[in-house]
């Protein structure tokens, strides 16, 4: 083997590993971004129940 040999396969691990670096950090942006929506889909799911008490209530106060 040569040393340009060893230096290519070198450079070329190098490379593989950023790589694999770039997937894991979008793996983990991508995991994170849906844990983040799934939090906001359950407060907004919260907000709409609790207008629409608001709505029940305001519709049995008119009735009253």
């Amino acid at each position: 083997m040569t040393e340009y040999q060893i230096t290519f396969d070198l450079e070329y691990m190098d490379k593989q590993e950023d790589e694999r670096t770039a997937e894991t950090t979008v793996i983990q942006e991508a995991e994170n971004a849906k844990e983040a929506v799934s939090e906001l889909l359950q407060i907004y799911s919260s907000k709409m129940k609790d207008i629409h008490e608001i709505k029940s209530l305001e519709a049995e106060s008119e009735e009253n």
